[in-house]
């Protein structure tokens, strides 16, 4: 990371450990019919989901909503309009490291990078 030109102490770093690894019965029950809420890039956003899986997103650039559900142990999205409505799948990790003061108890993995996150109460 460092020779790629990241910064900062690699034990900074988030690790993510396949025994961190939440299944879809354990994804569904943190997620659905809740907010989840954290920081990207600086920025404040946050998901809310009802029971039916339709959600809301809410970042810098605004709301967006579209419908979100299970497949095997990953969550799956589909925008209505961001991201031409292509569907999307990602895991959730629990972070030993994280708390909820820095809204990082769990890490949601994209094909691109690392959200922490944590539950609004």
């Amino acid at each position: 990371m460092i020779k790629a030109g990241f910064k900062g102490d690699p034990s900074d770093y988030y690790k993510v450990h396949k025994e961190n690894k939440m299944t879809g019965q354990e994804i569904r029950e943190l997620i659905v019919g809740k907010t989840i809420t954290g920081y990207s890039f600086g920025y404040p956003w946050s998901t809310k989901t009802n029971k039916n899986g339709e959600f809301e997103h809410t970042d810098y650039s605004g709301v967006h909503k579209g419908k979100i559900w299970i497949e095997g142990d990953a969550v799956c999205r589909q925008y209505e309009t961001r991201f031409d409505g292509l569907k999307g799948c990602e895991d959730i990790y629990k972070n030993p490291e994280g708390d909820k003061k820095t809204l990082s108890e769990y890490l949601l993995l994209t094909d691109s990078w690392i959200y922490p996150f944590s539950i609004k109460e």
